[in-house]
Formats: structure tokens, sequence, C-alpha cells
């Protein structure tokens, strides 16, 4: 095992149940062309599916790499026939989406404390050294 990998395993996972929570009845931003209804009443929060996310076999990525996304799209990233390469772009194109609707969130005076203070974990985790 590579020294990241061996690393994540020994790390405990980063979770945020208001982050996750945040997500419902969001605007799709996987956007999987063919796939997404960007119907917003099955929008969850959608993890990553790579290990450098802290992805392992029992276990998922950390909540700061999750994206809004809808009931298809959610489906297609964890069970469709998509390529591994093609999941990997799709989400990380998604990503940087959802690190833009984070910002937006945690600055809007409109959107709940909650919310804001999740935004806000969420954009310090990714900022933290990996």
């Amino acid at each position: 095992m590579g020294v990241m990998f061996t690393q994540l395993l020994k790390e405990e996972a980063h979770r945020n149940r208001a982050l996750l929570d945040m997500a419902r009845e969001r605007p799709c931003l996987m956007r999987v062309k063919g796939v997404c209804r960007n119907g917003m009443q099955t929008t969850v929060a959608a993890h990553s599916n790579q290990a450098k996310h802290g992805k392992g076999a029992m276990r998922k990525a950390n909540d700061e790499w999750s994206v809004w996304a809808c009931y298809p799209c959610h489906v297609w990233l964890d069970q469709g026939m998509a390529s591994r390469e093609a999941k990997r772009k799709a989400f990380d194109e998604a990503h940087a989406r959802q690190v833009r609707a984070w910002e937006k969130v945690a600055a809007d005076p409109s959107e709940k404390a909650q919310s804001r203070e999740a935004a806000r974990w969420a954009l310090g985790q990714l900022a933290r050294p990996h």
C-alpha cells in the first residue's frame, strides 16, 4: 500500500451531518449529460469514490469530498457503467462547483447558521494540507 493510502486508513474520517443535510432540495451539481434530471427533491450528498479522498473498502470518502447530486446522477456515480476515469472527471468538475456553492452558503446571511457553519467547516477541511 502507498504511504498516502495507509495514512488515510489510520486517519479518523471527517464527518459533518449538517454538511450532508444541507444537500436536501439543492440543485444537482453532478450534471451528468443524459442522466441528470436536475430535480432538487432527490438531491443528496454523493461522496467521492476515490481513495485519495478517504474512500476505502468499508469507508465513505470524507464529507468534504461530497457533492450535491440528484438520485440519477448519484446512482450513475456509484453504480453506472461509465469508466472510472469518466466518473473521476465528472466528480472533480462537480466538486469544483460544490466548493463555489459552499463559498456562497458560507457568506450568505439568509442561509441557516448551521448551513453556514457546515460550509465553512468543509472549506476549512479542504484548505488543510493533506
